[in-house]
């Protein structure tokens, strides 16, 4: 599994955590964040959007900071962390960074690899200067962030929080807005989310935070006198159940009857059965060791599972209460239901054992 944090930081190099703009100082070729006990960070807004073509992530976080003193010209420095990253892949891991003030687009001074003592940990320092004037100032960073991958996963972000402790006080407002892309399922380590949109939470206690199913919408996080307790990590899942490890096997209805028997329950992992996404992804007509499967019976139950995961809304409770056992059922009454090209021929195709 490969892990990379992105961060703007102000903490502790020893902590391996980063975040948020920090102050640096840099000598025998090393980079040092220290603290500053005056600047506050006033607010903190963070847009992320997942970009499912190219598989990572477009960032983009405005800081407003209030300086009470005299105008002062520091070092910062923003900082990338992979995990046993090879130094030829950093590149790949930011991309068209850039770095504003009130849209002056900023300088950047360096770009500095630098490995903890054992060579596991890697991070890359994009370093500038920046003057604090007396009263608000304003930085806003945007880059693409290669987030990488993990099993069963389509992307993973870090983003640092915790630095945002070494400024003055507490952050005084920060909001998170993350766009992951219609259908998506999420798992985010943080409370205090809510949907904007059409979704539906689907797994608790995920690293302290929740899991969620996102049929359009975004994610947000909004809150007053912050202090981060840990770091902000978004994982996009190529399938809502595995979240919480439940199966995607559309399974008629008495084989569910039949799970409180444990032993029963744990076959049904291995027994045959149409997914979801195989029937939005793949023609099922060429799936030749399912085929046995199919009858007007369960026919008609995949072509409503595929309603389902549109979210249709069915007047039967029965209908709802069997697809709710599924992450990714999030009903809606006034949802127009569409379908892909795929989708659709594979439903004409299962209408045919219909009779």
């Amino acid at each position: 599994m490969k892990k990379i944090i992105f961060a703007l930081i102000i903490m502790a190099i020893t902590t391996c955590v980063f975040a948020n703009d920090t102050v640096t100082y840099d000598t025998a070729g090393n980079i040092y964040p220290v603290k500053n006990t005056k600047i506050s960070i006033e607010d903190e807004l963070l847009f992320i959007k997942y970009r499912e073509r190219s598989r990572d992530w477009e960032v983009n976080v405005y800081f407003k900071f209030y300086n009470p003193s005299d105008t002062v010209v520091l070092p910062l420095a923003f900082v990338s962390k992979s995990f046993s990253a090879p130094q030829e892949y950093q590149e790949e891991i930011l991309k068209d960074f850039k770095i504003y003030s009130e849209n002056e687009m900023l300088t950047v001074k360096n770009t500095k690899v630098q490995y903890d003592d054992d060579g596991s940990n890697d991070y890359m320092y994009v370093l500038f200067d920046f003057k604090f004037k007396k009263g608000m100032n304003y930085i806003n960073h945007r880059y693409i962030a290669n987030g990488g991958w993990i099993i069963g996963g389509d992307g993973l972000l870090q983003y640092v929080l915790m630095s945002g402790n070494n400024w003055a006080g507490p952050i005084k407002h920060i909001k998170i807005i993350a766009d992951c892309g219609p259908y998506s399922s999420i798992s985010i380590n943080m409370k205090g989310i809510t949907v904007l949109g059409s979704g539906k939470v689907i797994g608790e206690d995920f690293e302290g935070g929740a899991g969620y199913f996102i049929r359009e919408g975004v994610l947000v996080f909004d809150k007053k006198d912050f202090v981060p307790e840990k770091d902000l990590e978004i994982m996009r899942f190529a399938d809502a159940d595995e979240i919480n490890n439940k199966s995607s096997k559309i399974h008629r209805p008495e084989e569910w009857e039949k799970m409180e028997d444990p032993d029963y329950e744990a076959g049904m992992w291995k027994r045959s059965a149409y997914t979801i996404y195989e029937m939005q992804n793949k023609d099922i007509s060429t799936l030749e060791y399912e085929k046995p499967l199919l009858d007007g019976h369960y026919a008609q139950l995949l072509i409503n599972s595929l309603y389902a995961y549109r979210g249709y809304y069915f007047d039967s409770e029965e209908q709802r209460a069997f697809f709710d056992k599924f992450n990714w059922y999030a009903p809606d009454r006034a949802h127009d239901i569409t379908f892909s090209d795929t989708e659709q021929r594979n439903i004409d195709y299962l209408k045919g054992f219909i009779k």
